[in-house]
């Protein structure tokens, strides 16, 4: 309530009382030092401005959930896009076999007559004389100079059709030439061989097509050891040994097992385990590679390239006792063409072999040098060549031939 006052100074007065009511009540009431202080006051001074320890807690955990449920979406999300990426570039499953498994004979899978599948990822059709290529007569024509390739899928073509590679590319080109007169080329390569396969499917089925050359296409994979071809023990029927070592000692590429195990789960797995791998290598970690795998496998007390090295001298003596010329063409691996090319050192090693062998010998390796590997792949995780590089492979071979030309002579006629 308000006193009105007549004068002035009464006026003065009632105002000066109405500002000290104001400031009354807007200013903190002053402790007299005998209230009552509440628990919750106290925490609320012991820890001003700020969140309570448990609240903390819970707003951490909260906040790593968040970023753990983050993660997991974007590398579910990374991980099915790059699955369907992968595989839309994969090739064809297989629609059925193209082999013959043959129990008690070496090699044990051959070629079936007549087959035509997709296999490999590429339709295949398999000639009436059990090889891939177009038909030929089992004689030899009369004039022509018959060239055999022997090896393993790089020889065949896995995953490349058969107009692009390399044994139709050179056998093209060659009777396009008209150098050495007319020349059929009979690819008897068989994927997954080893060079006691090749030796014994040259023996069985290659001599009787009477070849003027005989040229092997070596992959480092070809000293893995197929227990087929070692003795049983008489001991233990069931155990393989070897007769010079007295074990087993199988050779298998780590990392090339490893990306053809991922691809039975996940061919985006599968594409990034040999680039993660490398990467890892770049950064100073001890990890496994084909081209360090192959670098001690070579070694000349390693049992595989013991018998690999046995199988080629046979090749070589037969075609001294069955006259015909051979040859060993030497695959690279299909990996990092720069100076670190991780096998270089197996390079030599077979490169010396051959020298005291006296067998004549092709590297490919100088002609892919420089070029990006995986754009060479058949697929994103299959390193077998494309036609791309087949091409490279028949000009080099080509060019091979024509540098020594004793190979590759007119066959003599008989009379």
């Amino acid at each position: 309530m308000f006193l009105l006052e007549e004068n002035k100074s009464g006026c003065k007065k009632l105002r000066q009382k109405d500002n000290r009511m104001n400031s009354e009540s807007t200013s903190p009431p002053q402790s007299t030092g005998n209230e009552a202080v509440s628990p919750a006051s106290k925490k609320s001074k012991k820890y001003p401005g700020s969140v309570k320890p448990r609240s903390r807690i819970k707003l951490a955990l909260s906040r790593l959930l968040l970023v753990i449920l983050s993660t997991g979406f974007c590398l579910l999300f990374i991980s099915i896009a790059g699955e369907i990426w992968v595989r839309s570039r994969e090739l064809p499953s297989d629609t059925g076999s193209i082999y013959v498994i043959r129990d008690g004979q070496l090699p044990r899978a051959i070629l079936r007559p007549g087959a035509a599948e997709i296999s490999t990822g590429v339709p295949v059709r398999i000639n009436s004389l059990g090889f891939r290529g177009r038909e030929y007569t089992r004689e030899k024509p009369a004039g022509t100079t018959r060239i055999l390739i022997l090896g393993d899928s790089f020889a065949f073509g896995a995953g490349a059709p058969v107009d692009v590679i390399f044994p139709t590319r050179l056998e093209t080109r060659l009777n396009s030439e008209q150098l050495f007169g007319l020349v059929e080329i009979l690819n008897l390569g068989v994927s997954d061989y080893n060079t006691d396969d090749e030796l014994a499917w040259l023996q069985e089925f290659g001599l009787g097509l009477t070849p003027d050359l005989v040229i092997l296409v070596y992959v480092m994979n070809d000293i893995e050891i197929k227990q087929e071809y070692l003795p049983r023990s008489a001991e233990e029927p069931s155990r393989l040994v070897d007769e010079r070592s007295g074990e087993v000692r199988q050779y298998r590429d780590p990392l090339y097992w490893l990306v053809n195990r991922l691809r039975r789960d996940s061919h985006f797995l599968a594409y990034l385990a040999p680039r993660m791998a490398a990467l890892g290598r770049k950064l100073g970690l001890n990890l496994p590679s084909t081209g360090s795998f192959y670098g001690t496998a070579f070694a000349n007390d390693v049992e595989g390239w013991k018998r690999s090295k046995a199988a080629i001298e046979q090749m070589r003596d037969l075609g001294l006792e069955h006259h015909f010329q051979f040859a060993l063409v030497l695959f690279p691996l299909m990996t990092n063409f720069t100076d670190a090319y991780p096998a270089k050192k197996t390079h030599e090693v077979i490169a010396e072999y051959t020298r005291a062998q006296d067998i004549p010998f092709l590297d490919l390796l100088p002609n892919y040098m420089g070029i990006n590997a995986a754009s060479l792949w058949v697929s994103p995780t299959d390193g077998h060549p494309n036609a791309e590089g087949h091409r490279i492979a028949a000009e080099a071979i080509y060019e091979f031939l024509i540098k020594t030309p004793q190979l590759l002579q007119p066959p003599k006629e008989e009379g």
